[in-house]
């Protein structure tokens, strides 16, 4: 059995915990987490590269980041996010 992929994942073949999503993005809690809070964050368009995406997609999806890491704050009792 291979690890399941970003595209396995966005498409809902492989179920993850979703912690916000938005049309264009998802962002889920690691399944095997360096520390608590640990979520990942892609784009719902299938790109071999964050840097593939064109100027708008990127600068939206550093936007949803933001509002993520926002929540993270709010939410886990941590210095940094």
């Amino acid at each position: 059995m291979t690890a399941p992929t970003f595209a396995d994942v966005v498409t809902r073949r492989h179920v993850v915990h979703v912690v916000a999503e938005d049309d264009r993005h998802l962002a889920w809690l690691a399944e095997r987490p360096a520390r608590e809070g640990h979520v990942i964050v892609a784009t719902k368009q299938l790109v071999d590269s964050v840097w593939d995406l064109d100027a708008e997609a990127h600068a939206s999806l550093w936007a949803f980041c933001r509002e993520v890491a926002r929540t993270l704050r709010q939410r886990l009792p941590c210095q940094r996010v």
